[in-house]
């Protein structure tokens, strides 16, 4: 369509008289292709971005999405640890194997998301 154009643009400027009106009709024609080629390259400049960055931006979204679930369930139990100690073993036991559990954990998703946000 746009080549088409232009050459109809041609074909008009080729008919049409030396003077004012050629000119800014070459004028309006140089500005249009111009301004097409940056539409153009802009373009296929986005294009080649979004196509790197798509399977990122999904890679991130799959992570979040399998993080959330246990990021929520290991917040209630973060805040049930701050209901007053009980001082029987059982419990105690219970809350000492859930941080000694939770901790390498968040250490090893704290790191994760660090690879991830340097990824992007």
């Amino acid at each position: 369509m746009f080549n088409e154009l232009l050459k109809l643009g041609r074909e008009v400027l080729e008919k049409t008289e030396p003077g004012p009106s050629r000119e800014d009709l070459q004028k309006d024609l140089n500005n249009l292709e111009n301004r097409w080629t940056n539409v153009y390259y802009n373009t296929v400049e986005r294009q080649e971005k979004l196509e790197e960055i798509v399977p990122l931006a999904q890679k991130y979204t799959d992570s979040v999405s399998d993080l959330l679930p246990w990021l929520t369930e290991t917040e209630q139990m973060v805040a049930d640890c701050h209901v007053t100690i009980v001082c029987e073993k059982h419990s105690l036991i219970r809350e000492q194997t859930f941080i000694k559990v939770c901790v390498p954990w968040l250490e090893f998703c704290k790191v994760k998301s660090f690879e991830m946000i340097a990824i992007v």
